[in-house]
């Protein structure tokens, strides 16, 4: 075996270039569970989803694709949650963070790149929405509100969501070129399943 063969896999974190659109992505945009040929290409593209719980370090076990683009006012997030079984998917229309034994998905944002604290903006299959803070070492706060905008759409085939987050509603250096530190999440209610990008 050559040397490179016997290096140890990278434990660095994959990298993302999130690029500027020029119109933003719209839930009718992906109504086939898949980005419309108007949006094709203009957004980055997460999936390869792995869980942490029950199966830690296992693929998902339902296919989830994450889209990603900004504008001069927002970050746009696109969840398409694909589910063999669409009729199991739990959700409920309630109010505002009353989403607890729903499935949902989970943006958490990282804004100063730290590794100290998150954003975390969590969204049900109906759009309902609940926000918090994550603090390394404290866990979650779920005290903290901020304005942003969410939308749900069940399909045949699982479910959509979308959000715009506001960059006036989030906190960040003050500096032309951004690093984030960004991870993208699905829980699936039925069998307790979590999984993670990256």
């Amino acid at each position: 075996q050559s040397p490179a063969q016997n290096k140890p896999p990278s434990t660095k974190p994959p990298s993302l270039n999130i690029p500027r659109v020029s119109r933003p992505p719209t839930v009718d945009d992906f109504l086939e569970m898949k980005p419309s040929p108007e949006i094709a290409g203009t957004l980055a593209k997460l999936d390869g989803f792995i869980q942490r719980d029950p199966d830690d370090g296992k693929p998902g076990t339902q296919r989830t694709e994450v889209y990603i683009g900004w504008d001069d006012q927002n970050l746009y997030t696109i969840f398409l949650c694909f589910d063999d079984h669409p009729n199991l998917i739990r959700s409920r229309m309630g109010r505002r963070e009353a989403i607890d034994g729903d499935d949902f998905i989970l943006v958490l944002l990282d804004t100063y790149h730290d590794h100290q604290r998150a954003y975390e903006f969590l969204v049900n299959p109906y759009g309902i929405q609940k926000d918090g803070i994550y603090t390394e070492g404290a866990g979650d706060d779920y005290s903290w509100d901020t304005l942003w905008d969410s939308q749900g759409r069940m399909t045949a085939k699982g479910y959509i969501v979308r959000i715009a987050l506001p960059f006036r509603s989030l906190r960040f250096p003050q500096k032309d070129s951004q690093t984030w530190g960004i991870a993208v999440g699905r829980y699936i209610a039925r069998t307790n399943e979590m999984s993670f990008w990256p």
